[in-house]
């Protein structure tokens, strides 16, 4: 029995998260804002914002995830390719360490 049964599983992304939300709407408000009263027109201000966004996406697909065009991977699969790296590594370094260079 927890002492806090409210508070189970809070964790500080919970507390941070929220904050991180309200600070990037304020500062996203104040930007636009600005930048009209600057007299930059609306459609820059679109176009600026929708070549931003096929940059993130652009990064996610060909850095982060670089295999997208063979599917998502489910969470089983995940696991697998993890515990076959974590294996192939400890092969590898076994067998470093046995047949040492003699050049």
């Amino acid at each position: 029995m927890t002492i806090f049964p409210l508070f189970t599983g809070l964790t500080v992304a919970d507390l941070v998260f929220p904050w991180f939300v309200f600070i990037m709407g304020t500062s996203i408000s104040l930007s636009v804002s600005s930048a009209l009263r600057c007299g930059v027109s609306r459609f820059s201000l679109f176009t600026k914002a929708v070549w931003r966004s096929i940059q993130l996406f652009l990064i996610g697909l060909l850095i982060i995830n670089p295999n997208y065009c063979q599917g998502p991977r489910q969470y089983t699969q995940t696991r697998r390719h993890a515990h076959t790296c974590r294996h192939t590594h400890a092969q590898t370094r076994a067998h470093a360490d046995t047949h040492t260079d003699t050049r």
